[in-house]
């Protein structure tokens, strides 16, 4: 079983998935796997409710800006609107540095903003001084996963 944080009223502003995923528990044929989302109804009134009832704290980079959360790394995506790693550079530069530079993330997110295989974003890399040179100097590049916003994005 997969057990989601998603909520219907995100799913429907993120994705437009309700008309394939309008339940609360799915079953994949494919993969064999029951996923559940038990939030599927929730709106943000709810979520603010609860949040507020419970005395638990907001997460770190929705107080910070972010639209959509997920882990502490990507912060729910690479988007325009709602992109996390600047917000993670800004709030824990260290753990951004550790990501994008010694797990060598950076890599990716240059070879999917470029469409460019990895072999071709190394030598650029490595011309450009390496990934700690490019972090130093220009540590926006890795903010998101694309040069410009998608046609429609605004949507």
């Amino acid at each position: 079983m997969q057990l989601t944080g998603q909520r219907g009223q995100a799913d429907d502003a993120l994705r437009g998935l309700r008309a394939i995923k309008d339940t609360a528990t799915a079953f994949n044929k494919a993969d064999k796997l029951f996923i559940v989302s038990p939030l599927t109804g929730w709106t943000d009134s709810m979520i603010t409710r609860y949040l507020a009832q419970n005395a638990i704290p907001e997460h770190p980079a929705k107080a910070a800006g972010a639209v959509t959360i997920g882990c502490v790394l990507c912060g729910g995506g690479a988007q325009f609107s709602n992109s996390g790693f600047p917000i993670l550079r800004r709030q824990c530069p260290d753990l951004w540095r550790q990501f994008m530079v010694d797990w060598k993330a950076g890599e990716i997110v240059l070879a999917i903003k470029f469409d460019q295989p990895l072999p071709v974003i190394r030598q650029a890399i490595d011309r450009l001084g390496g990934l700690e040179a490019i972090a130093d100097r220009m540590p926006h590049v890795f903010d998101y996963l694309r040069i410009l916003p998608m046609g429609g994005y605004d949507k």
